[in-house]
């Protein structure tokens, strides 16, 4: 080492300097990318309501990080990337490498044992070293012996450069390679960036060391692993058996050297590598998704509640009101959408300008096929999972005038047409995406489904409910896989419950669920919450209200319950808010807050806001039509129709049970005036109201006894009159006089004195008076006029005898009062006389058929 110790301390000079590299154009755009990032885009991601910002920002500056790998090496950009971990013998690496990518590798590369190395096409070979500060420092083939040397000595090659790059002229152009070496160190920088990039990795088997440990960064990139063996070793089984379970839902396997040279020849698995942009506008799609969805949300949730509300009510300022959006944030909302939308399109613009001085250093026939490359792939991995597939639909393409619904139809109709692995799948996500239904025989690969690939077993979880698997099933499922949808969250929580005993940790879970979108995770954190003893809401910490209330604004009805409940039974200054939330919870079908709701409402009915007995009303319709168990249901649904002045249906509901004293004396009051339809009836008025006096409040006893009192008076007049007209007897041949008889004393009583006096009209009232009238000065001056009347004479009290032997004879009154009477009174003030004899005619005809009296046709002939 002496004799070349001048060299040596050249080489680590110029290893440990700090070279200032020159401006290039894609550096140039690299830094106008970075700068948009790190202000436009970042501003929009702090207004966001985003609940992971900073993970967010990270996995945009992570991305800006690597990206300057490809400044200083951009033939490493674009290609897809294929890693080897080598084994501890150089000559052994060397023919695998040699065999695996069926070109010349040179020994001196695999001698290098401590430094990842990333080789590529080249014109010549050519070696270089990457600085611990990022720079790229080329060396000869002497400068490289001599760091193998200095390797040989022992001393650290990794604290005087982070890594090793290599061109060759045989190499594929078609894909790069990195090595890791044994004694790479894992946790370095290069190690991680060079391991993202890998598509596929091959660990080259050694028996003599079956222990060996696959660093995190490899596992972590979930793409296939294949173990490399010489020969059949069942260690090399048994070391991929114990990987699986370290790594669940990674695809690992173990082949032949030949069987890897075979997969190398065909790229099969591999895909193109245009990390950078991906990760940035994958990162920047998922908030625009976010963003949508909150806003989309809020609309369906308003459309949905109102769709689906229970009872008859504008909620729209009370969804409004407990979510606190005020037209004023809701611009906000899209105001940032718009802000971000501009953002997604200057960053795209930026990136193809990174991406277009990157392929620069190609010939125009490699950047055409990595263009095109970059577009098969970018089509697989941006429309095939679920997320990204509710991004299509949720926005408008700026470029087109087609939704980008439509275009992901294509694009899923494009891969199936190419065989893509997974295109089954993305038919699966684009229906889900769409809300269409999904046909069974979709469903049946997803059912038989038994492997580790985790495309698969994501879609299992998205299509647990069609597939009819249980949630303990589905979160063992989640548990293999990185959780990222709200399924996938919630079955993972599900499995941290049952499994982990732990809590704190079980709630976390299920928050990360619910922060994720789920609905079952927001139901299960209500009961943890609140408990599950309706009578005992009590949320003790603030932290644990402020959470509530998040749930209960997210529209789950227990929750909306609950803290309702709880406003109004332990925080009396929020009452009104308290109603608020049980209303949202009533609407949504929620039985415990639609009884407590509909008995706050039925409270307030006599109140002048008609809108609150409807809403009372269609709740106990509701409960009705749901047989949902309610005290004095009937009674309180015939009240809030008489208060409607829905007569007719406040009767049908009140003639019931009529328990409730509001009831008997709403019913009472109806047969004692005669209200709407109802026939008047002091018997039952009589009836009613006495129950109402005797059990009812004191407004209603003291009304109640008041209308009893009419009652009685009534009689003493009707007595009265009675009497007086059992004096007068009526001569069928003399001059019709005015003679009225009661109908229900008098057998020799007229059909028109006897509805009018069941009526309470008096002797001489208006309908008397005119029918008497045109009898005596119309039908008498005829021939034919007399024996009408003369007929009538005749039949008229056997028809009032047969009315009056009925039970129900005031309402039949009534009906006769209201169909001939009254009506044949009008025509005759109009002057209609005729018209006015023909419906009395009916109405006497229609009766005398009804009681079986005969009528003379020879008398009646002019009817």
């Amino acid at each position: 080492m002496q004799d070349n110790s001048e060299e040596y301390l050249k080489l680590i000079s110029r290893l440990s300097s700090v070279k200032k590299e020159d401006r290039t154009e894609s550096g140039r755009s690299w830094e106008k990318l970075s700068q948009f990032l790190n202000t436009e885009a970042a501003a929009v991601i702090e207004d966001s309501t985003y609940p992971k910002k900073s993970v967010l920002k990270a996995k945009i500056d992570n991305a800006l990080d690597d990206a300057q790998l490809f400044l200083r090496e951009p033939y490493l950009y674009g290609k897809p990337a294929v890693g080897v971990l080598g084994g501890k013998a150089a000559s052994a690496e060397a023919s695998f490498l040699h065999q695996l990518l069926n070109s010349y590798i040179p020994y001196e590369l695999c001698l290098q044992r401590s430094l990842p190395c990333a080789v590529y096409k080249g014109e010549r070979v050519q070696t270089a070293a990457v600085g611990k500060s990022g720079s790229l420092i080329p060396l000869d083939m002497d400068e490289y012996s001599l760091m193998l040397e200095l390797y040989k000595q022992k001393l650290r090659m990794d604290d005087l450069a982070a890594g090793i790059t290599f061109s060759l002229p045989d190499m594929s152009e078609g894909y790069n390679l990195i090595r890791f070496p044994w004694y790479a160190q894992e946790k370095e920088e290069e190690y991680i960036r060079l391991a993202g990039l890998c598509s596929i990795f091959f660990i080259l088997w050694d028996s003599e060391y079956p222990d060996r440990y696959v660093p995190r960064s490899v596992t972590d990139q979930e793409v296939p692993i294949i173990i490399a063996v010489r020969e059949e070793d069942g260690s090399a089984v048994k070391f991929a058996e114990e990987l699986r379970s370290r790594i669940p839902g990674v695809d690992i396997s173990v082949k032949s050297i030949k069987e890897c040279a075979s997969l190398m020849e065909k790229q099969n698995g591999i895909q193109y590598n245009f990390t950078v942009g991906n990760r940035i506008f994958a990162a920047l799609l998922k908030l625009l998704a976010y963003e949508k969805s909150e806003v989309k949300r809020h609309a369906a949730n308003i459309e949905n509640l109102q769709r689906s509300a229970v009872f008859v009510e504008n909620l729209q300022n009370t969804l409004d009101e407990i979510r606190s959006v005020k037209s004023a944030q809701k611009n906000r909302e899209l105001k940032n959408i718009e802000r971000l939308t501009d953002v997604l399109k200057e960053t795209e613009t930026l990136l193809q300008d990174f991406e277009n001085t990157l392929l620069l250093q190609y010939p125009s026939e490699v950047r055409e096929m990595l263009k095109s490359g970059k577009s098969a792939a970018s089509q697989q991995e941006m429309y095939s999972e679920e997320e990204v597939l509710f991004v299509i639909g949720s926005f408008e393409n700026s470029n087109s005038d087609q939704s980008n619904e439509d275009i992901a139809m294509r694009i899923v109709r494009s891969l199936t047409e190419r065989g893509f692995k997974y295109a089954a799948l993305d038919n699966l996500w684009l229906l889900k995406a769409r809300g269409q239904q999904v046909p069974e025989n979709m469903l049946n690969d997803l059912m038989c489904y038994t492997g580790k690939d985790i495309r698969y077993m994501r879609a299992v979880i998205c299509f647990a409910e069609e597939l009819k698997i249980s949630d303990k099933t589905a979160g063992c499922i989640a548990s293999q896989i990185p959780a990222n949808t709200a399924d996938e969250l919630y079955y993972l929580a599900y499995y941290t419950e049952y499994t982990s005993g732990n809590t704190a940790k079980t709630v976390s879970a299920y928050e990360e669920a619910f922060e994720g979108g789920s609905r079952k995770a927001g139901e299960w954190l209500t009961d943890h919450y609140f408990g599950k003893a309706e009578d005992k809401i009590n949320l003790s910490a603030d932290f644990k209200t402020r959470k509530a209330k998040k749930l209960a604004d997210s529209l789950i009805p227990r929750a909306a319950r609950y803290y309702g409940m709880y406003c109004i039974l332990n925080q009396k200054r929020f009452y009104r808010q308290g109603i608020t939330y049980l209303r949202i919870a009533a609407a949504l079908g929620d039985i415990p807050a639609i009884r407590f709701y509909a008995g706050y409402l039925f409270e307030q009915r006599g109140s002048d806001d008609k809108e609150t007995v409807y809403a009372a009303l269609e709740l106990y319709k509701y409960m009705d039509n749901h047989n949902i168990a309610e005290e004095n249901l009937s009674d309180k649904i015939g009240i809030l129709y008489y208060r409607c002045k829905d007569y007719v249906n406040a009767k049908k509901w009140l003639q019931k049970k009529h328990k409730m004293p509001e009831a008997a004396y709403l019913l009472g009051s109806m047969y004692y005036s005669g209200t709407g339809s109802t026939a008047k009836n002091p018997a039952k008025a009589q009836e009613l109201l006495g129950y109402a006096a005797s059990n009812g409040n004191s407004t209603i006893r003291k009304n109640a006894k008041q209308k009893l009192q009419n009652i009685e008076k009534e009689k003493e007049k009707r007595v009265k009159k009675l009497a007086e007209q059992k004096k007068t007897e009526y001569k069928k041949t003399a001059t019709y006089s005015s003679h009225t008889v009661s109908s229900s004393s008098s057998d020799d009583c007229f059909i028109t004195t006897a509805v009018c006096g069941s009526e309470g009209k008096s002797d001489n009232c208006e309908e008397l008076t005119a029918f008497r009238r045109f009898r005596d000065t119309v039908l008498k001056k005829t021939p034919e006029g007399q024996a009408l009347i003369k007929e009538y004479y005749r039949i008229a009290p056997e028809i009032v005898k047969c009315i009056s032997r009925e039970p129900d004879a005031a309402e039949i009154y009534h009906y006769l009062y209201e169909k001939y009477i009254e009506p044949g009174y009008l025509l005759l003030m109009q002057g209609k006389q005729n018209e006015a004899k023909r419906l009395y005619a009916e109405g006497v005809l229609r009766l005398a058929k009804k009681y079986g009296v005969e009528v003379s046709v020879e008398g009646f002939e002019l009817f």
